[in-house]
């Protein structure tokens, strides 16, 4: 069965009907939906006419497919660079976030160290501090010792002198007064000597009495001075 007009496929003249040609690549001016390489018959005034348009129809078809093409390549393209460039700020952006940590941690870490050090320095001061001021207190109190130590025994030697003093001077007193008197007046002299018995004992209490306010009037003056 031959093909009519805007019928096809066809391939020679002789596929179609009488007084029709076979075109080329013609069908898609009869039918939108027909591939761009079918033949369809039609009358031959309107073959070259319909070739020449079907050949620019292609043509932009072939062009547009190229753009597309191309703009597909670009998009791809584009997207690619977009993603180098998301994936460099990315990474840009991690390496600055993993940079601050780093200068965060360290930054603490110092700090830490700064405190750490400073408090065992403070700590050393004041153990240096309280070993001075022990040993300034044990220093003071054994020159407190050592003084009063000194003090009483010199008191006590003064005092010691003070009474082998007394004790000779009255020995040589009685002796005295016993070679003066003579040994004759034994009445006069018991009572002499119960006198001058009496008058030493005085005169002991006395000079005591003397060394002890001039003991107290030395500590009391001691105590001034350390005031």
């Amino acid at each position: 069965m031959k093909c009519g007009q805007g019928k096809g496929d066809c391939d020679t003249d002789n596929d179609c009907e009488t007084g029709l040609r076979c075109g080329i690549n013609n069908c898609r001016l009869f039918y939108s939906a027909a591939h761009t390489s079918a033949d369809c018959c039609a009358r031959p005034d309107a073959i070259d006419v319909k070739e020449r348009d079907i050949s620019s129809i292609i043509e932009e078809e072939d062009g547009d497919r190229i753009e597309n093409i191309n703009e597909e390549e670009d998009l791809d393209k584009a997207d690619e660079t977009n993603e180098e460039e998301d994936m460099d700020k990315a990474d840009e952006t991690n390496e600055e976030a993993e940079m601050d940590r780093a200068d965060e941690t360290n930054e603490k870490a110092d700090k830490d160290r700064f405190e750490e050090t400073n408090e065992e320095a403070e700590m050393d001061r004041v153990e240096d501090i309280n070993e001075e001021a022990e040993v300034e207190r044990v220093e003071d109190i054994n020159e407190e010792e050592n003084i009063d130590g000194t003090e009483e025994t010199n008191e006590e030697a003064e005092i010691d002198r003070f009474e082998e003093t007394n004790e000779e001077e009255d020995t040589e007193r009685i002796v005295d007064i016993n070679d003066d008197d003579g040994k004759n007046r034994s009445e006069d002299f018991d009572e002499e000597e119960a006198f001058l018995d009496d008058t030493i004992k005085e005169e002991d209490r006395a000079r005591k009495e003397a060394v002890s306010k001039e003991r107290l009037v030395d500590a009391n003056q001691d105590g001034v001075n350390d005031v």
